[in-house]
């Protein structure tokens, strides 16, 4: 038989009052902090790694990689501008990732104009069906 039945929550009464929250356990330790950081400090100076993990995790932000900025002819038919992005690609001009990310722009910009495209078409319909006499 399972221990819980389907569709009945395991705590029916919620969380119970007096369980410490995080807020408390900041406010219980925050007085200690100093001492706490400097104990770390000690410990990575002389090698401790996990100490060292543990301040540089929560001290320094981490590293992104950054591309660099994509030097690509993007002119012409969105066609065209892919095969750009891909000899790009080729010659070790873009990266991999730049590539798809900036063929990526160029299939929702071509998206943009097929939209764009078929709106005027439906316009003009419209304009000459309301101009021709029924």
């Amino acid at each position: 038989m399972a221990r819980f039945q389907k569709g009945q929550s395991g705590n029916p009464r919620g969380r119970p009052k007096g369980v410490a929250t995080q807020q408390k356990l900041r406010e219980s330790i925050s007085k200690d902090l100093p001492e706490i950081i400097a104990a770390l400090t000690v410990n990575a100076k002389q090698g401790d790694t996990t100490a060292a993990k543990l301040l540089m995790d929560r001290v320094l932000a981490p590293v992104k990689p950054v591309d660099p900025v994509a030097q690509v002819a993007l002119s012409g038919r969105p066609s065209d501008a892919a095969k750009g992005v891909l000899e790009a690609i080729s010659k070790a001009q873009v990266s991999p990732d730049q590539g798809v990310k900036l063929i990526s722009g160029i299939a929702s910009y071509a998206r943009i104009l097929e939209v764009d495209d078929l709106l005027r078409r439906v316009e003009a319909l419209e304009e000459a069906k309301h101009e021709k006499p029924e």
